[in-house]
Formats: structure tokens, C-alpha cells, sequence
């Protein structure tokens, strides 16, 4: 387990948040690994998808030419660095610079690449023939249609990065022309995202303020018009006729992109990475070819790890929760307990669980985990209120208690699962009853040892 694996439990604080860059501490500078050689190309795969930004897509990236951007570096077992991004070479080595010195970590020990704030980029005129683009991995962009492309199987279409992109009705789950989602159309439309069909595509129309869904076949989209057919009778109509088209299942399922991009312009964007520099990241973007996109408009990177398993994605065994009021206050996903967006000192986290205390979960975890880290808090939506005690225990054995703990605090625990059958988090009231004691275990993930991957 490195450095930690002495200590059963270990907590630290940590301001992700902080004024970039920041010096990296003594800790977690002793866990930067060395270079590693002869690393097989396919580890360098990560992220990303789209943006034709480059004339010469087999020229290699230059490393100069672009000052370097403040970005802050979660990796999979806990520790953030903050610095400077300059590149990621073929040997899948995220470089960064730090208190002018330059360090390196393997992107596969990496969870999340954000970059600082920046400026907007300069607003391009309001796009015309508006879309939303949900693609078939997962990505979801608005879009300004430009043009079909040759064939009439795909379009080309403005997602407001410097240069349009061309994308096959293969890369696309469904296409929105509707520029407002409505209710029960939106639910139908994700709802057949959800369970696609094989062989046939579906116009979503709206009638009467309900949907209505045609089966046929999807046959060409201009910033006019779209065509559809439905048995032997092709329908030409202008855009704005039809709600969204979901596009037929690809014959075979392939893997999901190990890595997801949020751009600065709104929207997401998933694929693999093959190289970075200073200005641009060069992405393996599946059915769109090799793609360059500027650093400038990407927000936050979120790589899927085989390591990594988040909490919110598993079921706990048990669940206990009781308040001194009689009031019900259910553990929630991927948001605080009542719902709104988890914040703990400044930060927000997609990602964690929200619960209010008294409560206590258990999971399963079979012996197959090597750590538990997650940054823990009071919610920051009832500051200044709030005052708990978190803590893990393994195999009902307690492994970290961090005492009470109040507003303005997160604390970054990393815990030792090795063997560990039974994990179970609990919150528990601080001296001040229940009132306003909202939990936060952001970012809370299973951590698999290297070997087990």
C-alpha cells in the first residue's frame, strides 16, 4: 500500500480549492513514483473525444509555445497535487511542475484532472440549427448543425470549440432538436436511450403535449431539415417537426472510454487520451479518428479506473438512520442528504454520499479492497451549523473516528481494507443534538491493490 500501509486509518486535510499553484506536501510528495520504463503503449489511453482543432493530426504536439495552466491532480489513492499541467507523454506520465520542479505521475493512478478557472472563451455568434448531441458513450453536447456530410450518415456540426466536426449517426445515441426539454417528451427520449433498439431508429414527435414514437430509419440531417423512413415512404420535415431522433444499438457493444470531459463551454465528452502538451490534448476519439483538443476549453477530466470503485455505485447490506426529531433523513447518492450538491470547504464533488446523523451503512466487500479514502465534512449548505463524528470500522472493528468535527473542515481519510469482509461508515451527532449535523463522505471510493486490476 506504499507509505500508508502502516496505519490502519490515516486523515488528512486537504484544500483541492486553494490558490494555484500551491506547494505539494512532504507526504504526498514521498508517494510521486518513479518514471516507469517500457511501459506498454495501451496504458497511455485515457480520455476525451471530439474537436478537429489540427490541420496535421500525425505531427507530434509541441511542448512549447503555450504557457503551462494551473491544474490540480486527484490521484486513486488519495493524495492531490497541485501545480502546473505540461504534458502527458507515451508512456502515459502525466508531468506537472511544482514549486519550480518538474514532477511526474502514471495517469493510470490518476482519478480526476481539473484545471483552474479561466477566462471564457470569446463568445462565437448564437449557433443556428441548434441540437443537443447525446453520443453513444455517453457524451452530451448542445450543437449548432452545419451541414450533412457526404453519404447522408452523419453531420457536421459546430459544438462551439474553434472548428466544426464531422460525426457519423454511428458515434450518436439520440440527436434533440428541440432547443427546451419538455417533461414527458424528455423522459420518453431518455428512457429509449436507456433500452435502444437493434436494427431500427425512432422519431420522438410530439402531439397533444405527449410524445409519440415512430420506428424507421434515420436517412439524412441538414440545419434545415431532417429525413425519415417509415416502411417505404420516406418524410422530409423541417427540424423543428420532431422532438429528437434515438438512433438504433450498435450491432456490438463496445467498452466504455476510461475517461470523461467536461468542457468550459458546457457539455461532456468522453474517449482515450494518446498525448498531451502544454496546449492541447490528442484523443483517440473512436468513430471520429484522432483529435486535438485545446487545453483552454476543457474544465475537469474524470478517469475511470479499473482500481476504483465508488461507493455510490454499490447498495449497502444495511442501512440505520434515526434523528432526535422523529424526522426520516435517507442516505442520498451523489448529492447532500437533502438533495442539493455536495460542498465541503469551498469545493463541490459530483461524486460521494450525503447522509444526516445518526447514520450507519455497511457493504459487503469480500476481502477484494486494499483502501477506502474520501474527503469528509459538515455540508456547507448549513454553515455555520453542523457538528458530527465520522467513522469507519472494519469487521466491526473501529479503524478511524475523527472526533467531532465543524463547519469549514474536510479532511481527506484514507483507510487500510486489507482482508476487511465488512465495511461499515457511521455518523454520529456532535453536542448540539441533530440539528443541521448534514454529512458529507465526498469522493468516497474502493481502492483495489495494482496487481488485482
Amino acid at each position: 500500500m506504499g507509505p500508508h500501509a502502516s496505519a490502519r486509518a490515516r486523515g488528512n486535510p486537504s484544500d483541492p480549492s486553494a490558490p494555484l499553484p500551491q506547494p505539494v506536501p512532504r507526504a504526498a510528495r514521498a508517494v510521486l513514483p518513479p518514471a516507469r520504463q517500457g511501459r506498454p503503449a495501451a496504458m497511455t489511453s485515457f480520455f476525451g473525444l471530439l474537436l478537429i482543432l489540427s490541420a496535421a493530426p500525425d505531427q507530434p504536439l509541441s511542448a512549447g509555445g503555450s504557457s503551462a495552466h494551473a491544474v490540480t491532480l486527484e490521484s486513486v489513492d488519495g493524495p492531490v497535487w497541485h501545480g502546473h499541467f505540461l504534458s502527458i507523454d507515451d508512456e502515459g506520465l502525466v508531468h506537472f511542475r511544482v514549486d519550480d520542479r518538474d514532477e511526474h505521475v502514471p495517469l493510470d493512478d490518476l482519478t480526476r484532472i481539473e484545471f483552474a478557472s479561466l477566462p471564457a472563451p470569446a463568445p462565437k455568434p448564437a449557433m443556428k440549427a441548434g441540437a443537443t448531441l447525446y453520443f453513444a458513450d455517453g457524451g452530451v453536447v448542445a450543437a449548432g448543425l452545419v451541414a450533412a456530410l457526404d453519404g447522408d450518415r452523419g453531420i457536421r456540426a459546430d459544438i462551439g470549440l474553434p472548428a466544426p466536426v464531422d460525426i457519423p449517426f454511428g458515434a450518436l445515441g439520440a440527436i434533440r432538436f428541440a432547443t427546451r426539454p419538455l417533461d414527458a417528451a424528455q423522459a420518453e427520449l431518455s428512457r429509449r436511450l436507456r433500452n435502444q433498439e437493434a436494427g431500427r431508429d425512432l422519431l420522438i414527435a410530439v402531439r397533444d403535449g405527449k410524445p409519440v414514437v415512430l420506428p424507421g430509419t434515420l436517412e439524412r440531417i441538414t440545419p434545415e431539415a431532417w429525413t425519415f423512413r417509415i416502411g417505404d415512404k420516406a418524410q422530409t420535415a423541417p427540424l423543428d417537426k420532431a422532438y429528437a431522433v434515438v438512433l438504433s444499438r450498435p450491432l456490438t457493444a463496445s467498452a466504455a472510454p476510461p475517461a470523461e470531459i467536461a468542457l468550459r463551454s458546457g457539455g461532456t465528452l468522453h474517449g482515450r487520451i494518446r498525448s498531451a502538451d502544454a496546449r492541447a490534448f490528442r484523443i483517440d476519439a473512436g468513430a471520429l479518428g484522432t483529435v486535438d483538443i485545446p487545453v483552454d476549453f476543457v474544465a475537469s477530466i474524470t478517469l475511470r479506473s479499473g482500481r476504483v470503485v465508488h461507493l455510490a455505485d454499490l447498495e449497502p447490506a444495511t442501512v440505520t438512520q434515526r434523528s432526535y426529531f422523529d424526522l426520516s433523513w435517507p442516505p442520498r447518492k451523489n448529492c447532500n442528504v437533502t438533495g442539493g450538491p455536495i460542498r465541503l470547504d469551498g469545493r463541490r464533488y459530483e461524486r460521494g454520499l450525503g447522509v444526516h446523523a445518526y447514520t450507519s451503512m455497511s457493504w459487503e466487500l469480500g476481502g477484494e479492497y486494499e483502501q477506502l479514502t474520501a474527503m469528509i465534512g459538515i455540508d456547507e449548505s448549513v454553515a455555520p451549523r453542523g457538528r458530527a463524528v465520522f467513522r469507519v470500522l472494519c469487521d466491526s472493528k473501529v479503524a478511524y473516528d475523527s472526533g467531532p468535527i465543524g463547519q469549514g473542515l474536510a479532511t481527506l481519510i484514507k483507510v487500510d481494507l486489507t482482508g476487511v469482509k465488512t465495511l461499515t461508515l457511521e455518523c454520529d451527532p456532535g453536542d448540539d443534538l441533530d440539528i443541521s449535523d448534514h454529512c458529507n463522505w465526498a469522493a468516497a471510493r474502493l481502492v483495489r491493490a495494482k496487481s488485482a486490476s
